[in-house]
């Protein structure tokens, strides 16, 4: 029985014997932006779908009456200083080579981790006591890296001109010619071929359910290096606009395609019969 006393209230605040939560009038309005946009940050798609949108966003911006704005935006110098030490950079730089450095470093702990408990680990691979530590440190950088600085990388260096007589002139460009076949040619042969031969010499084994014509539909869509390809494009032609935009032309053109093949071959591939599967 309740004590004697107890209000209206304090019952409407018992359920069931437990304590019901008290909300505040905002709160379920808050909840109903807040909670699809948290699942959106935490679904495995919403970097490649940011990173999308800001690539066409930087496209769209460097081919409209916003062009100049948008390419003087990014050359702004910053300057750090301490005392008499100082370090003055673009914005641009700022993003390629300091918020970069995250990126690498939770590609180097990704890679760290499926070394000691993921599809890189020995069967008899104890867990190191790092591990626990390892994995936090991942778990944080992961979604400011997903989420925000590889999308803000592909706004500051994405932007190209496309009009017709640029598109034309850079098809034939050597260099354009030469990022097209490396994306598209080399590393579809190449992660082909690695694959084929760990898999006869018995040093690998392809996941559940995996066959050799999916690690080639990997491969395929591997020719979509956009990130890696235009981080080595600015550090190797950084000096000459015109390479810069002749080797970016080449990234943007072979990502597309590789993307449309992959997209084609894993589709009709997954509809062969087991006795047209490729050799494995």
């Amino acid at each position: 029985m309740k004590e004697t006393g107890a209000t209206a209230s304090d019952e409407a605040l018992e359920l069931n014997g437990r304590e019901a939560l008290v909300l505040a009038p905002w709160e379920p309005i808050f909840d109903r932006f807040a909670t699809p946009l948290e699942h959106f940050i935490h679904r495995e798609t919403a970097s490649g779908l940011l990173l999308l949108a800001c690539t066409l966003l930087a496209l769209v911006l460097a081919n409209s009456e916003l062009a100049g704005l948008y390419h003087r935006l990014f050359q702004v110098r910053l300057s750090i200083g301490f005392g008499t030490w100082q370090i003055s950079k673009t914005l641009q730089h700022w993003v390629n080579d300091g918020l970069m450095t995250l990126f690498f470093c939770v590609v180097g702990l990704e890679i760290k981790r499926e070394m000691l408990v993921g599809e890189l680990a020995s069967p008899r691979q104890a867990l190191l006591g790092v591990m626990p530590q390892l994995q936090r440190l991942e778990h944080k950088l992961h979604t400011p890296v997903a989420i925000l600085i590889i999308p803000l990388f592909a706004l500051v260096n994405a932007g190209i001109p496309l009009d017709l007589d640029t598109l034309s002139g850079m098809i034939r460009h050597p260099i354009t010619q030469g990022v097209m076949v490396g994306l598209l040619v080399g590393k579809t042969a190449g992660i082909s071929l690695a694959t084929w031969l760990a898999l006869k010499s018995g040093i690998v084994q392809l996941p559940r359910d995996m066959g050799m014509r999916h690690a080639v539909g990997v491969a395929l869509l591997a020719g979509i290096g956009f990130t890696m390809s235009i981080f080595i494009t600015e550090l190797a032609f950084g000096d000459s606009p015109e390479l810069v935009t002749a080797a970016k032309s080449g990234i943007l053109y072979a990502s597309f395609t590789a993307g449309i093949l992959g997209l084609l071959w894993l589709r009709m591939t997954a509809f062969w019969p087991r006795a047209l599967t490729l050799p494995s």
